[in-house]
């Protein structure tokens, strides 16, 4: 009996050896774990002792509102659908004043006066008695120019005015210093015949110009007379003929040139 105590004893030392054996084969040695971290020093070991991070809460996307420069509003949640709300204000007083305009409108047209034929006859003025004569050798209508605001004249009686002109011949206004050539010629002789033009002429010319404003046709002659002293002019004959008076002028122009009676 001893005997088999003895075997099972050594039986069990056998098997702790055994046990023991294979714990220290499986498990690293000291050793090795240290020299796992030699190169770490004591330095190096920081202990982290502040808590651990919030978690960041998910971005959550507030309204935008914004407010355009003419007064529409927008409000825009991105949560929602987009809705769009568009909200019209009156514009704002405005400061300024409009005035009513004070231009006044034109005065109207002044008719013109028209000279009865027979009483320019018997007229004390030289000026009534020439225009009679001009009559008598071939003038089919006169327009008779006043002074205005300088260095204007203005249309202001007629003689047997034609129809197809009275409408121009209405408030007309000239001014000679559009033309020079015309007045300078009618200021030194005091006259100027402005004949019909050829086949062949320039449009442009200070004859056919002149010729347009008064409404002369062309088979007509114009006649322009000075009325009046050179350094005192009292107006404009214009004289529409069929024919010249340039030469029927010489017995005539003395009346037209003279001075008014007192």
């Amino acid at each position: 009996m001893s005997d088999t105590k003895k075997n099972s004893d050594s039986t069990k030392t056998a098997e702790l050896n055994e046990i023991s054996s294979l714990q220290i084969t499986s498990m690293p040695s000291v050793t090795k774990l240290l020299n796992r971290k030699s190169t770490a020093t004591p330095t190096e070991i920081k202990l982290d002792l502040s808590p651990p991070p919030t978690p960041t809460p998910p971005l959550k996307a507030k309204p935008l509102e914004e407010k355009l420069s003419h007064g529409t509003e927008i409000s825009i949640d991105f949560e929602q659908p987009i809705e769009v709300e568009t909200t019209r204000h009156p514009p704002p007083p405005s400061s300024l004043k409009i005035q009513p305009t004070t231009r006044k409108p034109p005065p109207p047209l002044q008719k013109l006066i028209e000279w009865d034929l027979k009483s320019l006859k018997s007229a004390k003025d030289p000026l009534g008695h020439g225009i009679s004569l001009l009559f008598e050798k071939g003038t089919k209508s006169i327009l008779f120019l006043s002074p205005s605001e300088p260095p204007h004249f203005i249309s202001t009686a007629t003689v047997l005015p034609p129809s197809n002109k009275l409408a121009i011949w209405t408030g007309l206004k000239w001014d000679p210093t559009l033309l020079p050539e015309v007045w300078n010629q009618m200021i030194q002789a005091g006259f100027i015949e402005l004949t019909p033009p050829g086949t062949v002429t320039l449009q442009t010319s200070h004859r056919n110009v002149m010729r347009a404003v008064f409404g002369i046709s062309s088979s007509e002659f114009l006649l322009l007379i000075r009325v009046g002293a050179a350094k005192e002019t009292r107006g404009i004959l214009v004289v529409v003929s069929t024919k010249s008076l340039q030469t029927e002028l010489k017995s005539t122009l003395e009346f037209f040139q003279a001075l008014p009676p007192h």
